[in-house]
């Protein structure tokens, strides 16, 4: 019986570095999309449609910025927290270096 919250804990700890892994491989594709290795893919697939990229793109980079933001508010703990949190961080690293260079 006392395994049960041990589960539950571990549950939510996951949950929150799925969460962060997920805003890093959104990071690292929004990132890589803009180098130009990934004109001629994403012309390759997409064609001369620019529109659904962009919009690819932006589902890509908002659906780990909400998973985030609901992990950090539904999990209990500092630490599960803080990880949630350092998602939506690592999220704002390409926004900063957009500001950085233009």
């Amino acid at each position: 019986m006392t395994d049960m919250p041990v589960q539950g804990k571990r549950r939510i700890r996951v949950l929150a570095w799925v969460a962060l892994g997920l805003s890093v491989v959104a990071t690292a594709i929004e990132l890589w999309s803009s180098t130009p290795e990934s004109a001629g893919l994403a012309r390759a697939i997409f064609g001369y449609y620019w529109d659904t990229e962009i919009f690819l793109l932006a589902v890509i980079y908002i659906v780990p910025f909400v998973l985030d933001a609901v992990v950090a508010i539904a999990v209990k703990g500092w630490r599960n927290r803080v990880v949630a949190l350092a998602g939506i961080i690592v999220l704002l690293v390409p926004v900063v270096m957009g500001i950085w260079i233009a």
